[in-house]
Order: C-alpha cells, then structure tokens, then sequence
C-alpha cells in the first residue's frame, strides 16, 4: 500500500502540469507523452520500492520507520522529481499568465493554482531536507516536528487545488445552465427548422439529439445556442406570411 499509495500521489503531478498548459495556453501534452511519463514513473518508482527495504515490511511512516539509506533516498528521490517538476512548471505558468491577467475569475483561478503549486514546490524543499538531516544522523526541533510540517503542507496544496478547481469550474457553469435551458426548450423547433428550411443551416456537421444528455453536452460551448438562435431567427423570416383577408360586412 506504500507503494501504490505514493504512486498514485506521483501520477498527480502529470495532470497537473496538463491543467496548467490547458489553462495558461502553454505547451500541450499528447495523450501518448502523458502515458510514457505515467509508465516512467511507476517503473522507477517500482523499481527503487523493490531495491529499498521497505518492500519488506510494512510501516505507518517511512521516514520514521526505515533508517535513510542510499536506497530509502532513491525511492523518495524517484516520488519527489516528478511532484516538483510538476509544480515548477505549473508555477510558471501561472505566473506569466498573472501578469497578463491581472483580476476576474480567471485571474483568482491561476492564482490559487499558483499558490498550490508553491507549496507543492515547499513541501518537496522540505522533505528533502528531513531526508537529508536524518541520512545526516542530525536530530534537532525541526527532524522532530517534519511530520507536523509535512501533514499541514500536504493539507494547503490540497486547499488550493481545490479552491481553483472550485473558480475555473464554477465560473461557467450559469452561462452552461443558460444555454442548456435554451436547447431544452426551443430544440424540437430548432430541429424542425432545419429539417424544412435547409437553406437556414449555417454548418451541416453540427448536429444535435433532442436529449437531456445531448443538450448538456452541446452546452458545453456556445456554438450549438448561437446555431439555434441564428437559425430560427431566418427560418422565422423565410417562413411564408398568412394572407391577410377582409371581412365584407353587408
């Protein structure tokens, strides 16, 4: 369970870096590049949990208890890298971002993205130095308090994750809602429309299923309300006018 526990904690730190770029506009991760570092990583980290002597019994803390060896070093080294990379390089991008935009949601989004990523970058800075005064045989109040500092660092990142998760997927959500609403209710007719009038279709390829599931779907993005709205509007206009006739009153 050590092991898979702290792999999957390493494993986070390859969405994290493809969040950011999504987020930011930085360099895009391929779904292949994503799953050779995902194998890379739990091949090394396999490799150095086997090799170290924790692979023999098992523990409630490594650090406390397995005395830091060379091996013990390589199997931490092997899950701090790739948190630590992960979080430079999502600071960084969120720190270019921020000057660029400077208030709104976005701005709040990138910075506690920014802010978890800081103490992801913390809370790697600070195990390296509990492993290096323990494989120092240093014991002072800091070595004692480690595990305190660590609970309490991991707790923050998770904060603000969360709390950027929370803005960035909270902030479109009304406008979603809005436009779901919209296909809900003018759908069948939007259909219709395009069915009698296909000169009205602004773009053959954009199709829609008059379903709750389909709808919410195309409300990811405004491009299926604005389709409805503009269709409508000329099948409304093309639509043949009912002739108006008097009434002769004798």
């Amino acid at each position: 369970m050590s092991l898979v526990g702290m792999t999957w904690a390493a494993l986070i730190a390859i969405p994290l870096m493809g969040i950011a770029a999504y987020i930011t506009g930085g360099v895009q991760f391929s779904a292949r590049l994503q799953m050779l570092q995902a194998g890379l990583i739990v091949g090394v980290m396999t490799i150095a949990f086997l090799y170290s002597p924790m692979a023999d019994q098992p523990t409630s803390y490594m650090t406390s208890d397995f005395p830091v060896t060379g091996s013990v070093l390589l199997y931490w080294l092997a899950f701090l890298l790739p948190i630590l990379t992960s979080c430079g390089v999502t600071a960084y991008h969120c720190a270019v971002s921020l000057f660029l935009v400077r208030r709104g949601l976005l701005a709040r989004a990138l910075g506690a993205l920014f802010c978890a990523a800081a103490v992801g970058i913390l809370y790697c800075t600070h195990k390296g130095i509990d492993l290096f005064l323990q494989y120092s045989g240093i014991d002072n109040a800091y070595s004692h308090n480690a595990k305190a500092i660590s609970l309490v660092l991991v707790l923050a990142a998770l904060a603000f994750a969360a709390l950027a998760a929370g803005i960035y997927a909270g902030a479109p959500l009304p406008q979603r809602l809005q436009r779901y609403r919209l296909l809900r209710k003018y759908g069948r007719d939007w259909l219709t429309a395009r069915a009698n009038t296909p000169v009205v279709v602004l773009d053959r390829s954009h199709e829609l299923k008059y379903t709750r599931w389909a709808c919410w779907a195309a409300a990811r993005t405004p491009t299926a309300a604005f389709h409805l709205q503009v269709e409508l509007a000329d099948a409304s206009d093309l639509a043949p006018k009912q002739p108006v006739t008097a009434i002769a009153t004798q």
